[in-house]
């Protein structure tokens, strides 16, 4: 089996991505820049690598990473359990200057082996069904 099938499927991923094996070697917590609940994706971000001042385009126009997660918030807050990312947005770009989440942008809480695991976008609340 891939790296990526060696780990349980968490009902939060939404797609799992072939990822060139790295010398990357995620190391949970300090590496997550996100986590997710159910379709959900929140922040939980010291804004390294300078991607606080990224623009991108969303559901409510352009904006700055930073302004994102100001409107998104963080949630309940993270706990043991929930799937943690290394990009800001769950796996999903915008990718940081580091070079590290071209080669792991997904989950970081299973070493390697996470890191072609994708979650949930950012979701605004206009957005909600």
């Amino acid at each position: 089996p891939s790296d990526s099938e060696k780990i349980p499927i968490h009902p939060d991923i939404t797609a799992i991505l072939d990822v060139a094996k790295g010398d990357e070697r995620p190391l949970g917590l300090p590496w997550a820049d996100s986590y997710s609940i159910g379709d959900r994706c929140y922040c939980m971000t010291t804004y390294d690598h300078n991607i606080d001042t990224v623009q991108v385009e969303t559901a409510a126009g352009w904006m700055t990473v930073r302004k994102v997660c100001e409107i998104i918030g963080t949630g309940p807050g993270y706990k043991e359990g929930y799937p943690i990312y290394n990009t800001i947005q769950c796996g999903h770009g915008p990718l940081n200057n580091a070079g590290d989440e071209h080669v792991c942008p997904g989950r970081v809480d299973f070493g390697f082996d996470g890191c072609g695991h994708i979650g949930p976008k950012w979701k605004f609340d206009e957005e909600e069904e």
